[in-house]
């Protein structure tokens, strides 16, 4: 099994980059956005300042002449291995999945080739069930891939030096395509944890948000460590003992601090 071509959806700072370490590693990239002036511009040679980073300008002038940019749907129905979904899920500091659920809804009426969807931002906990059925709708859809990153402001950083990797998968299938995916990385001895689609998401979203984590311990997160006597320390390794509604409560917490 080998993964070739791989599509990106959303022409943002997160797919951007993607596209660019992507490409970095040989495959053969399309970018996709709805958005034709993104998609014209992309294609004059121009960010839109999605690219603040001075190593991520760097890539895009080594790299974007050799990256498709579109914004036909159509191209959803190609022979695309992997489909990493980007579209942002967090907006002006709340969860707002407008972009993310419309792209996804294309995605799934129009694969027609055998793909794997990889999700790259994060989600509420709830979100993830109705995502694996929404997925299981389009039979040709091989499974989905949960890869958020562990800390959102420094997506250069997380994406083409990463410390840390946490992958949330259902099936062994799933997880050798993740070691071809990531085996530069591997080689480096780069720590890659796997786990559950729900862990993956959770242990994410504690570290995106750690600089908040002491107003939320003091105000909310006190009291449900005490009721399962969890110590933050070791919060990551008993996050499996948690239910959906208090990493719910948890999550709902850190975007109201973060506001």
């Amino acid at each position: 099994m080998k993964i070739q071509k791989v599509l990106v959806v959303g022409a943002n700072t997160l797919g951007l980059i993607e596209a660019l370490w992507l490409k970095e590693k040989g495959y053969k990239v399309t970018l996709l956005d709805i958005s034709v002036n993104k998609i014209n511009l992309l294609n004059k040679g121009f960010h839109f300042n999605s690219l603040s980073n001075d190593k991520s300008i760097e890539k895009f002038n080594e790299y974007h002449l050799d990256i498709s940019f579109t914004n036909a749907l159509s191209v959803l129905s190609c022979d695309f291995d992997m489909i990493f979904l980007c579209e942002p899920t967090i907006i002006d500091g709340k969860f707002n999945y407008r972009y993310f659920d419309d792209m996804l809804n294309h995605i799934i009426k129009k694969v027609e080739y055998r793909s794997r969807i990889i999700i790259r931002n994060i989600v509420e906990l709830e979100k993830i069930e109705l995502i694996d059925k929404k997925i299981s709708e389009n039979k040709n859809i091989q499974g989905i891939i949960y890869l958020p990153l562990q800390d959102y402001d420094k997506i250069y950083e997380e994406i083409f030096n990463p410390n840390r990797i946490v992958v949330g998968i259902n099936s062994d299938i799933d997880h050798f395509l993740v070691s071809i995916l990531y085996r530069d990385f591997i080689e480096e001895n780069i720590e890659i944890t796997y786990t559950n689609p729900i862990s993956a998401e959770s242990i994410s979203f504690i570290n995106s948000y750690k600089r908040y984590l002491q107003e939320i311990y003091k105000k909310t997160i006190l009291k449900l460590m005490i009721s399962h006597n969890i110590n933050y320390d070791d919060i990551e390794n008993y996050v499996g003992t948690l239910t959906l509604d208090d990493l719910n409560e948890y999550q709902k917490a850190c975007l109201k601090i973060y506001e």
